[in-house]
């Protein structure tokens, strides 16, 4: 059933958003992997449903964090480059600007 499907993405949202606030609580601030494992999660949820402009600034956040953190040549750094790569080529957008 549709309907069913939409809620359980839309509490699955819920809880995502709020585990992001929790772990930023308890990490006292944005920049741990906790927070960028999270904010990832969200993001994939979000482009799966289709909105691809809100899970962009997830993915661009979660790639922040991971880059500082693990530096440029990390997997889950790639992880986050190749699904942004995706996002982009879904909604025919090429920023220049990810590899800073």
């Amino acid at each position: 059933n549709l309907e069913k499907q939409q809620n359980h993405l839309k509490l699955s949202q819920e809880y995502f958003e709020r585990a992001i606030v929790v772990y930023k609580a308890i990490s006292h601030g944005s920049d741990h992997l906790t927070v960028a494992q999270a904010t990832y999660s969200l993001a994939s949820l979000l482009k799966s449903d289709g909105k691809y402009e809100e899970a962009k600034p997830l993915y661009l956040e979660a790639l922040r964090i991971r880059k500082n953190l693990l530096g440029p040549y990390h997997p889950e750094v790639a992880q986050t480059l190749r699904c942004l790569g995706i996002l982009f080529k879904a909604t025919r957008c090429g920023e220049a600007y990810l590899w800073d």
